[in-house]
Order: C-alpha cells, then structure tokens, then sequence
C-alpha cells in the first residue's frame, strides 16, 4: 500500500512539476489521483511535501551553489595558508639552523 502511494504521488509530482513548468492543466486522470490522495492522511503529508518541495526548489538550489561556492573559498585560503606556513617554517628552520651552526 506504501509503496503504492509512494509511485502514485512520484508520477504525480512529476506530472504536476511538468504542468506547472508548461503552464497547463492536470489530466483528470491526474486530478482523480490527487484527490484519492487527500482523503488520506498520509497522502496529505506526502502531497504536502511535494508541494513544499516544487514550490522551494529553486531557492534550494540556489542555496546549495552558494555553499558550494563557499566550500571552494574557503579549501583555496586553506592550501593558500598551508602553502605560507610551509614556507615560513623553512625559512624558521634554515634560521635556527643557521644560528646554531
């Protein structure tokens, strides 16, 4: 029954995420299946989130490329601090050398 709904509500969000980006109606058959859906209290909680997730997808993606590009500034500052610290020390190291020797 789960996961009858479950490929139920994946066909519809799919249908629906199609018709709203074509700007056209749900076939009855599609309407038919909505409806079924909720009438059922888990079929609410499942259309629900569908709806949540068609409605804030672009913002969520949005917010992933901005964290992906947060990521990548921050692992360049990373190697370019590592690349500073290595040279430091060398110059350290050839000092210390130097002033005991």
């Amino acid at each position: 029954m789960a996961r009858t709904i479950a490929v139920i509500v994946c066909m519809l969000l799919l249908s629906s995420t199609l018709a709203a980006a074509s700007k056209t109606r749900l076939t009855n058959a599609q309407e038919k299946k909505i409806k079924e859906l909720k009438d059922t209290k888990l079929g609410q909680i499942i259309l629900g989130l569908a709806e949540l997730h068609i409605m804030s997808q672009g913002p969520i993606e949005d917010l992933v490329e901005a964290i992906e590009a947060l990521i990548e500034d921050i692992d360049e500052k990373i190697e370019e601090n590592d690349v500073a610290y290595n040279e430091r020390s060398l110059q350290n190291q050839s000092e210390v050398t130097r002033l005991e020797g």
